[in-house]
This record gives structure tokens, sequence and C-alpha cells, in this order.
């Protein structure tokens, strides 16, 4: 199965307490808090990375190497263990990273606090 998917349509995105937007990787680290606090309250959650706050996209670099950080670190800093689905998505004709996590484990930890929306 191919790790790339078109978005073939416009879409329109606006962040809620389940959508959460990221401009790239380099908010890895901030961008598992609210991934938690959202696991808390509805049990999913969706973050994009390489869309800005506002719905711009705007791309994000995306190899193997990123992918399987995001995963990483997704793994080691929420407690307990979630699903978690990590793909490369083309956006408007840019490369972004989709993240899809569930868990009915709650409560849920970062960095071995527990947040919540």
């Amino acid at each position: 199965m191919d790790d790339k998917h078109l978005i073939a349509k416009r879409k329109e995105f606006n962040e809620s307490e389940t959508l959460e937007l990221k401009t790239s990787t380099s908010e890895l680290k901030e961008a598992v808090i609210p991934i938690v606090a959202m696991l808390n309250k509805h049990q999913s959650r969706t973050l994009y990375f390489g869309i800005k706050d506002n719905g711009v996209v705007i791309g994000q670099d995306v190899g193997v190497k990123t992918l399987r950080d995001v995963s990483k670190t997704i793994a080691d800093h929420v407690k307990p263990t979630i699903f978690h689905e990590i793909t490369h998505e083309i956006v408007d004709n840019k490369d972004c990273i989709k993240v899809g996590v569930n868990g009915t484990n709650i409560p849920y930890y970062a960095y071995g606090r527990a947040y919540c929306a």
C-alpha cells in the first residue's frame, strides 16, 4: 500500500477541538500536548503538519525519516500507548503529514502530565 494519498479537491481546514494544524514538524514536541488533551476529551484527534493555524496550506518536507520521527515521538511521549496512523498526503499540490490518533484508555499523559481540553 502506498503511504502517499492525494486529496483531490480543495479541503477547508479550520482548527477545532478535534483538528490541530501545525506549520511543520519543528512543532512536533508542542503538538503532543493537544493530542493528549483531545484524546482525554474526545478519544480521537487529527493533526496536520504543513498547514498554518489559519488553514493556509504551506507544505512540509516529508520523508521516511520524518514519518518515523513523528511516530516515535508520539509512541515515546504519550502514555498509555495509543493507536496512531501517520500518512503523507498531498493537499493543494503540497506535501503534508496527517496524524490520526484514537484511544479510549483515558486518562492519557504527555511528558508525564495529564492534559484536558
